[in-house]
């Protein structure tokens, strides 16, 4: 295993300590499901949501199961599933609109959001396409500028954790802990 695979891998070992039995995750940008496979062992269940259609077929042939299912669908516009817990990890800096999909995830999730991203770039130009990967919109030159957007009075900061580029914070809803 390479260590960035290493590492993506650790972020989901971090998520995985949030979720406690009959829980309910919502993986936003689960990919081919390896992620969500690793928390189903603890949750009640968890729905993975990626855009890519290929992938969700993928997910759900290799890894659905009984607690584990892949939908696709954009978290831009879609309607997100109430939730316990919420992982997105390297997908926010994928959005337009960050701020307004943060606002939805704390919307329909109770307890925490284990997210990363990665911190630093510069847009290109007015396309806001980031220069290095036309797949990024959104841009975090420090770890106080991505959990500015998830605390608030509710959301409280947990943790962060932040090696080289990559960033990873954890916040929990004060109401509900």
């Amino acid at each position: 295993m390479d260590g960035s695979t290493r590492f993506h891998r650790f972020r989901y070992h971090i998520g995985r300590g949030f979720v406690k039995a009959g829980d309910r995750v919502l993986d936003i940008g689960s990919g081919k499901g390896y992620g969500a496979e690793m928390m189903s062992d603890v949750a009640s269940t968890v729905t993975g949501i990626e855009l890519e259609q290929d992938e969700v077929d993928l997910a759900n042939k290799v890894r659905g199961k009984f607690n584990l299912k892949f939908i696709q669908g954009n978290i831009e516009t879609m309607e997100l599933p109430e939730c316990d817990v919420c992982t997105a990890f390297e997908i926010i800096e994928h959005l337009y609109n960050p701020k307004e999909v943060v606002d939805k995830l704390k919307a329909v999730t109770k307890t925490f959001i284990v997210y990363s991203v990665p911190i630093g770039g510069r847009f290109v130009d007015s396309t806001r396409d980031v220069e290095g990967d036309p797949t990024h919109h959104s841009i975090f030159l420090r770890g106080d500028d991505i959990m500015d957007l998830f605390v608030d009075s509710t959301w409280k900061e947990f943790v962060r954790y932040q090696s080289g580029e990559a960033f990873i914070g954890v916040v929990y809803n004060n109401d509900n802990i």
